[in-house]
């Protein structure tokens, strides 16, 4: 992670002030591996977080929203999940207008049609964690006009390799929900998978169980 000190002038809402001084900027590789997600954001849940992404190969994009979320296959059924999963009352709704647009004969009242889409829907966003991937999920993106682009219609993927720039003001990077890192602007982070890394688990078999 590549950081620097903020001050009024690096906040991206806040005019730029002459200042010839070179701001100091550190790297260094966090000390902890994150089992279940990282999530980098705002501190305020209120306030937009301003990020700037690039997953894989992928172009950088500018992105309005409440947070990224950083799944690995592990956290895919926890905080991640809840983020994207669909409730019964989403996709009735969204049947119902299916048959109101296209007058498709879908029984939008249908209980256990409706039980199934949303069991199919929500079961497809766990994965793997032996999956060499990760989750990104975006939360609430803001979209500049009314509607939203081509590529914020795509607010939720997997990624090998993601890189993140903050342009928040008092922003953090957290662990797991337990550890904190500030996050600020300008700050840069590289979010990776390495096989060296991975949880190895031990199974212990007894004749006796």
């Amino acid at each position: 992670m590549k950081e620097k000190s903020v001050t009024a002038g690096d906040h991206p809402l806040r005019p730029e002030e002459n200042n010839t001084e070179k701001k100091e900027i550190s790297e260094r590789i966090m000390p902890v591996l994150a089992l279940n997600e990282v999530f980098l954001g705002e501190s305020l849940s209120s306030r937009v977080s301003y990020l700037e992404v690039k997953f894989d190969n992928n172009p950088v994009m500018k992105t309005r929203n409440s947070g990224l979320c950083i799944s690995t296959g592990t956290g895919s059924t926890s905080w991640t999940f809840n983020i994207s999963k669909l409730t019964h009352q989403s996709v009735e709704t969204i049947l119902k207008y299916v048959f109101e647009t296209t007058r498709f004969p879908v029984n939008f009242k249908d209980q256990k049609l409706v039980e199934a889409i949303t069991q199919r829907f929500n079961n497809e966003l766990v994965f793997d964690p032996e999956l060499n991937l990760m989750c990104y999920t975006l939360r609430d993106p803001v979209s500049a006009g009314t509607f939203p682009t081509a590529v914020e219609k795509k607010p939720r993927g997997k990624a090998q390799r993601m890189e993140i720039k903050s342009r928040c003001f008092d922003a953090c990077l957290v662990i797991d929900g337990s550890l904190s890192y500030k996050f600020n602007d300008g700050t840069r982070a590289i979010v990776s998978i390495h096989d060296e890394d991975v949880l190895r688990t031990v199974h212990i078999y007894s004749s006796d169980i």
